[in-house]
């Protein structure tokens, strides 16, 4: 999984994006919302009459409609919205989620390396298009059909606003999907941890060994659960653990009576909270540069250092804090590539050294250096003792460094990696290492996941109750899932405003594929002017859908923010809150624009 460093900034980082976006976004859509509804106007009753009724809907919205808003009567149509949404037979939808579970067993993976990776990628991704499906299919058809049945004017002959019509929908909508959402928690949260619970025994006798310090330990192999085994070794003192296998590992306890029991398996669901740094390198000769070597692979996302070279890649860590780690050691996580320019033994591994350098490199302070193989693929976790030998080129020294006294400042720890083989290389991305804090509750952490799941389909409901006060329910359907697709791709919508897809933009890609030319040659055409005029309105049109999309709430990285438990990362309570606020404002303008589109359509006037 690759993260986005973004989503781990502080919450003084970001809660100055999320003010400037709001600041932005609110003014921005309100005025595209006045606009839209004088257009319908003026086709209605013409250009004067149309801007007259626009500003008359805006007057009597701030000067009465607002003014008077009743939470009782909102709360009582929130009611009646959520009778309907049962009369439509939404709980099928729970229904339908449960059958799947029940059947899931059957189609799931059992073999996988990674097993709560794919229970729980299943779980979410399931929950996400279920609930998605439902907001969007019981909040599309009830506007528009009370509007094409003329049954809500038995609605507004009563005291009611428009905005108090718009808001309880969405919230008797909202509240239908909370409770069904709830279910799914519950059931999925059962579904997961039920499906990891297993245990071993074991298989054949042990065998007695004597390690080095002379005590006496028993080595021995687990039988075949799960579609795996175990290697695991007992100490003296009849306590043990397994190896590491599909992600988890369990401990071993030798009985009085000689059975030896395995516990549940370990460190399977958890919730890692990271540490993340800033990443830099230096080249062959030891000197700064501005990334590594690249191998000759097309995503750039990894630089590579070579081995047996001075070429290095270094983090920096902020606020390092000797209180945050009781026993004195820091835990770092490394996720390394490697890549080979000779094959040799397949199954070597690729060595390498770490060193725990002094943020002040005029003080030549340097801990280690500490060795270890890459391990492809899978997390590795390496420990930084508290005392540290000091290093020095020309030879062993006897000198011992405090990690936290002598080599980290100001809160400030540096690390530096080198591959120590050969033409071989290493591959490193800023997130690739880390500081491994002490693990979050994984209970907590998917309870967050579906917190942002239901963030999400809040959104989805206040956009399509908004579409159905302005269009029918066929076309308020196209126009949500639209603005969906839209707010989805809002990063590939960026890479092309900024002119990073190969191929140009929608014009000069058509040209390209009837001319059959290739992506990477520059666009040649007959008339110099002519390719001027494509890439200008390719531009135009990319700067256009650019900053739509950035108006709309970015989709994509909401949901994937429910990969982050996936993958065993705690999601910070800032990204909820994060979300929760964008979820907030955009509830807001959604319901102030579907007021106006009701009232443009002058059944609650």
């Amino acid at each position: 999984m690759e993260i986005d460093l973004r989503d781990f900034e502080p919450f003084y980082t970001w809660i100055g994006h999320a003010v400037i976006l709001a600041l932005i976004a609110v003014p921005v859509l309100s005025f595209v919302g006045v606009v839209v509804g004088y257009i319908v106007s003026a086709v209605r009753y013409g250009p004067i009459e149309g801007a007259i009724a626009v500003a008359r809907g805006i007057g009597t919205a701030f000067a009465h409609d607002f003014r008077y808003f009743s939470l009782r009567r909102t709360v009582a149509i929130a009611r009646v919205a959520m009778k309907e949404a049962i009369r439509r037979k939404v709980l099928v939808v729970f229904v339908v989620f449960a059958i799947m579970f029940l059947f899931a067993g059957f189609f799931l993976d059992t073999k996988s390396e990674h097993p709560a990776r794919l229970y729980l990628s299943f779980v979410l991704t399931t929950t996400t298009f279920l609930v998605l499906f439902l907001a969007l299919f019981v909040s599309v058809f009830s506007l528009p059909s009370d509007i094409a049945h003329r049954t809500i004017y038995t609605v507004v002959t009563k005291p009611v606003r428009a905005s108090e019509i718009v808001l309880g929908r969405i919230l008797g909508f909202t509240a239908i999907g909370t409770l069904i959402l709830a279910g799914m928690l519950v059931v999925s949260y059962v579904f997961v941890v039920r499906g990891m619970r297993h245990t071993h025994a074991v298989d054949g006798a042990l065998e007695a060994t004597e390690g080095p310090d002379g005590e006496r330990r028993w080595q021995g192999v687990t039988t075949l659960d799960r579609h795996h085994r175990h290697k695991f070794t007992l100490e003296s003192d009849g306590q043990g653990s397994t190896d590491i296998v599909h992600q988890h590992w369990h401990s071993v306890r030798r009985l009085e009576d000689g059975t030896v029991v395995f516990s549940p398996p370990r460190d399977h669901l958890i919730a890692r909270v990271p540490k993340f740094g800033r990443l830099r390198f230096l080249d062959r000769e030891g000197k700064p540069a501005r990334k590594g070597v690249n191998v000759g692979y097309v995503w750039e996302y990894r630089s590579y250092i070579e081995g047996g070279t001075e070429q290095a890649a270094i983090w920096t860590f902020d606020n390092v804090r000797e209180a945050d780690f009781p026993d004195g050691r820091i835990v770092l996580a490394l996720n390394l590539r490697v890549f080979r320019t000779y094959v040799g033994e397949v199954k070597k591994p690729i060595r390498g050294v770490l060193f725990v350098e002094h943020p002040d490199p005029t003080k030549n302070l340097r801990g280690g250096p500490i060795p270890f193989e890459a391990k492809e693929f899978q997390e590795q976790l390496l420990y930084l003792p508290r005392k540290l030998e000091r290093y020095r080129p020309t030879g062993r020294s006897s000198e011992t460094l405090d990690l936290f006294k002598d080599l980290i400042a100001d809160g400030r720890l540096v690390i530096k990696i080198k591959c120590d083989d050969s033409a071989q290389y290493f591959g490193v991305a800023a997130p690739d290492v880390y500081i491994r804090m002490p693990d979050g509750y994984f209970s907590v952490n998917f309870l967050k996941g579906f917190a942002i799941i239901w963030l999400q389909m809040v959104t989805i409901i206040a956009l399509t109750v908004m579409f159905s006060t302005l269009l029918k329910s066929p076309v308020a359907l196209l126009a949500t899932v639209v603005t969906f697709i839209v707010g989805y791709q809002s990063a590939f919508i960026e890479k092309m405003a900024k002119n990073e897809l190969y191929g140009g933009g929608p014009l000069e890609a058509l040209i390209r594929i009837v001319r059959q030319d290739n992506l990477m040659v520059p666009l040649e055409l007959k008339w110099p002017w002519l390719e001027w005029v494509i890439k200008t309105l390719d531009w135009v049109f990319a700067q256009m859908l650019y900053v739509f999309a950035a108006l709309l709430p970015s989709f994509k990285h909401i949901s994937q923010m429910t990969e982050f438990v996936a993958y065993n990362y705690d999601i910070p309570w800032a990204i909820v809150a994060k979300f929760g606020v964008a979820a907030a404002g955009y509830l807001c303008v959604f319901s102030v624009l579907g007021y106006f589109f009701l009232k443009s359509r002058e059944v609650a006037g």
